[in-house]
């Protein structure tokens, strides 16, 4: 099997077993940041990172391309990208931090 690395830091090792929790890598390489939110998704979810396959939920190189010109944000701009992967929210900010977190359950409007 193949082993993927990427340069990043987690500053966050809270396991993701209730609502509300949270996950935190922060993406610190010149490697792509696709393969920064692969392998932390993968990790987080328990998944196998070669099984795992990003492309099902976002298109890699676009994800790339998109933060690439932000990625040291000195000129003020910011944004991010919120993805739903395998009943996660990820969020993936414009300054290399990635957040995973559990879905939080919807209750129904039984008021009508």
């Amino acid at each position: 099997m193949t082993e993927r690395t990427c340069d990043a830091t987690v500053t966050s090792t809270i396991p993701i077993t209730s609502a509300g929790s949270t996950y935190r890598v922060q993406h610190t390489g010149s490697g792509p940041l696709s393969t920064t939110v692969a392998i932390a998704i993968s990790d987080c979810v328990g998944v196998d990172s070669m099984e795992f396959q990003l492309y099902d939920y976002v298109d890699p190189d676009s994800l790339d391309a998109l933060f690439d010109p932000l990625r040291d944000a000195t000129d003020g701009r910011r944004g991010w990208v919120e993805l739903h992967v395998l009943g996660y929210d990820v969020s993936i900010h414009s300054t290399g931090e990635i957040e995973i977190r559990t879905q939080e359950p919807t209750i129904p409007d039984t008021s009508r």
